[in-house]
């Protein structure tokens, strides 16, 4: 994939050495630098409160509080929605090149939206639904969105339906595997850190205890990594989990490098960033001291991250 186009131009020095790049993400094929974060700027200007951003088969989508929206196809950002009166926080991109987006009206109430390209946005009608905090979509695009309420829906292709709704759980984040095990991370009743894991034919509620868990990725059915408000890095593991290591940062996002296991990156609060592995967390610079509340890797050499008023470039 190749860096963002655009007209307008800034300077950024690095070690003593001013590079022009555009203010879009520019060009950096003649100067040869270590894969880094950078921050870019929406096409649009400076976005208000960026909350959610998602990648899959050469198209990203990201979305904000505002209710404003973008689509990445492989050269720009464009935007393609904007004052709604909902507030988006989260979106899953899928094989068709469109996406499911979910959020929450004034009043509270979840709000689902497919955006289909050619056919732009349409409203999926849940019916009372809770503050729908995160979507997330597999490879033969089954989909998922929890939120608040302890409400998860399901689509298999069939359309929406409830699968759990248990008022003690506030969902803060869900991953499907490609074979349709999910994990859904959150809190209990009490605040303390809990998780929902369907093994494929039954439901495990977990309540952790400590940190409220914010962001989780699956690496199969059964396995995977998530993080926590407490700066909790954790190893997930048929329904239990094991703590690898932990920080004095407030975390809400991550992923794994497409293909791995084991290593990722994950963000949070203040603009921290830090890759993690087997053996912990590893803290990195950062260009911005916003908070960085979600991020996406595409490959071993590039990702997005979502601050929150404009992106990080992985490059």
């Amino acid at each position: 994939m190749q860096g963002l186009r655009g007209s307008a131009a800034f300077t950024v020095v690095i070690l003593g050495l001013t590079v022009g790049i555009s203010a879009l993400g520019g060009c950096d094929d003649d100067i040869d630098l270590a894969t880094a974060w950078v921050a870019v700027e929406p096409p649009d200007g400076p976005a208000t409160g960026l909350r959610a951003i998602d990648y899959a088969a050469g198209v990203g989508y990201l979305v904000g509080d505002a209710g404003q929206a973008w689509r990445y196809d492989g050269e720009d950002w464009r935007p393609i929605h904007s004052g709604t009166g909902v507030e988006f926080t989260g979106a899953a991109v899928r094989s068709d090149g469109g996406a499911w987006v979910c959020g929450a009206d004034a009043a509270g109430d979840g709000r689902l939206f497919e955006h289909a390209p050619g056919t732009g946005w349409s409203e999926v009608l849940l019916q009372n639904a809770a503050f729908l905090a995160a979507v997330a979509v597999n490879e033969t695009d089954r989909a998922i969105a929890a939120g608040s309420r302890g409400q998860v829906w399901i689509n298999d292709g069939g359309g929406w339906t409830l699968h759990t709704d248990q008022g003690d759980y506030l969902w803060r984040a869900v991953d499907v595997s490609a074979d349709g095990p999910y994990l859904v991370v959150g809190a209990d009743a009490a605040g303390d850190g809990a998780l929902l894991w369907f093994d494929g034919v039954d439901n495990h509620f977990v309540d952790i205890g400590g940190e409220r868990l914010e962001d989780c990725v699956l690496s199969d059915g059964d396995s995977g990594w998530v993080v926590g408000d407490g700066g909790g890095l954790f190893r997930f593991d048929s329904g239990a989990l094991q703590s690898v290591d932990e920080e004095v940062a407030a975390l809400r996002g991550m992923d794994l490098f497409p293909g791995s296991d084991d290593s990722g990156w994950a963000c949070g609060l203040g603009g921290v960033l830090f890759s993690f592995d087997a053996d912990g967390l590893a803290a990195a610079d950062s260009p911005t001291t916003e908070n960085v509340q979600d991020l996406v890797l595409i490959d071993d050499e590039e990702g997005w991250a979502a601050a929150e008023t404009h992106l990080l470039h992985y490059r």
